[in-house]
């Protein structure tokens, strides 16, 4: 979590109590909420959905480029 380290990074040099009270919050609020997008709000794309509609695209394309090479070898 890139977040994560950066908040620490700054948290360990020599700042305010009260600014390092604040990063510590921030610290907080973000390890604590799940990332994600939403789509108009009707649902969440979250890592594993975005993971998989990837990953089925990938899929999809090297099905798609089987079939163009064997279309291309038979008319030879």
């Amino acid at each position: 979590m890139r977040t994560k380290t950066l908040v620490t990074s700054l948290n360990n040099q020599n700042i305010k109590i009260e600014i390092q009270e604040e990063l510590k919050l921030f610290l907080r609020q973000v390890e604590s909420r799940e990332m994600g997008f939403s789509a108009g709000g009707l649902f969440t794309l979250s890592t594993p959905i975005i993971t998989s509609a990837v990953a089925a695209g990938i899929t999809y394309l090297v099905v798609l480029i089987q079939f163009h090479n064997e279309l291309v070898n038979h008319e030879k």
